[in-house]
């Protein structure tokens, strides 16, 4: 995958790695039509679950518009035909993504967590499963405590030692609709 050079990537690539195949297992379980990808940089993850399934249809949403354009190159690389980038903040534009039945969301947002509206709205779509990947553990359960308030629920959750010998870590929950 092509990242600007002052793009986020993930630092540890071996974990990274690990870490994208988790999602995509997590995906493969109970694979869907479409994958929505919030804030998702320079799309890996979406890409990624396209790579086992070339008729996935992805959606990414991410407010980088640089990362957005190598998210675009990084489609046309791996050979994802049906995969669009929207350079937006997922905040202020729920109202214009579709959540069906047919749609995994992943979410992957900044250490700040999601905007405030977006775990409501997530809680109150009809998508089967939610893959949130998180590097912040406080901002995750503060998130999770909406999501699960309403339609979801906790299937598994992961931890990744992205940085060892320090106190950050990437965790990849999976929430099922109830």
């Amino acid at each position: 995958f092509e990242v600007p050079a002052d793009g986020f990537y993930q630092v540890n690539p071996e974990v990274g790695e690990e870490l994208a195949k988790a999602v995509v297992a997590a995906f493969r379980t109970a694979p869907t039509a479409e994958v929505v990808d919030l804030y998702s940089g320079v799309g890996v993850f979406g890409l990624c679950c396209a790579a086992a399934d070339r008729n996935l249809r992805v959606t990414g949403i991410e407010s980088g518009r640089q990362a957005v354009e190598f998210a675009k190159k990084n489609a046309a690389a791996q050979g994802v035909a049906h995969a669009r980038f929207f350079a937006e903040e997922v905040g202020r534009n729920t109202r214009r993504i579709r959540l069906t039945r047919e749609t995994t969301v992943i979410v992957d947002p900044p250490r700040g967590g999601m905007e405030p509206n977006v775990p409501r709205w997530l809680a109150a779509s009809d998508a089967p499963r939610i893959l949130y990947v998180s590097c912040d553990p406080a901002t995750l359960v503060r998130d999770l405590k909406t999501i699960c308030a309403v339609n979801y629920e906790i299937e598994s959750v992961r931890w990744f030692n992205m940085f060892p010998r320090t106190a950050r870590f990437e965790t990849l929950v999976v929430l099922k609709h109830r």
